[in-house]
């Protein structure tokens, strides 16, 4: 019984050596790319800086590059027409005054909600930014105010088109070298990959667990 369970650990080490043999043998670095060569550790700011102001707002994204920021993280929404809007909720509730899935509105109906609608300071119960003309950005929109600035985007959730439009939007604006796009799903990532080969992106958690596994 005792050699049995040594043979059956010899083999399981050998299959486990194998399996990492052709993982070495067929793992290739990415080639470099602008967006990794910082000269220093990067501050970013999560949605926007979300004590700063609105969350995903350039309201807040503008606060957040006069303090210095090297890179301002935000989510990708898609609504019903298509537009790519920023926004980390499916549903505009927590944010704004509207109620829904942001995919339920048009980008003209959706940049009718006030996105400073529910935004309060730390230890405070009041809305100082209510009603002041605060509103859901279009991704192209950030790129045109902030055209100098790192950003990490998160694909949050997607249309049909939506990963060729991101991509057609990046290259438009000139942003290759300044995004990043990140998203848990790595299939999605696959295949903005595969389209959009150029911009760099995280990983995704299934290849994430593989390199912590190797």
């Amino acid at each position: 019984m005792f050699a049995k369970i040594i043979r059956a650990l010899c083999g399981l080490i050998l299959i486990l050596f194998i399996l990492y043999g052709v993982f070495y043998l067929l793992a290739r670095p990415i080639p470099d790319h602008p967006y990794f060569h910082p000269e220093k550790f990067l501050v970013i700011a999560h949605r926007g800086g979300r004590s700063l102001g609105p969350e995903n707002t350039i309201y807040t994204f503008k606060r957040a590059v006069a303090l210095g920021v090297d890179v301002l993280e935000m989510d990708l929404q898609t609504t019903g027409d298509g537009a790519l809007v920023i926004m980390h909720d499916r549903e505009v509730d927590r944010t704004t005054d509207g109620t829904g899935p942001v995919h339920n509105f048009s980008l003209p109906e959706i940049q009718q909600l006030d996105a400073g609608y529910r935004w309060s300071p730390e230890n405070s119960s009041s809305y100082p930014l209510r009603g002041k003309g605060i509103a859901i950005p279009t991704l192209a929109e950030v790129f045109k105010a902030f055209p100098e600035t790192r950003m990490n985007i998160e694909i949050k959730n997607s249309q049909v088109n939506t990963i060729q439009d991101l991509c057609r939007t990046i290259r438009v604006n000139g942003m290759s070298e300044k995004v990043l796009v990140a998203c848990f799903d790595a299939g999605k990532l696959g295949e903005f990959r595969s389209v959009c080969p150029e911009v760099a992106t995280s990983t995704g958690a299934s290849e994430a667990l593989i390199f912590y596994w190797l």
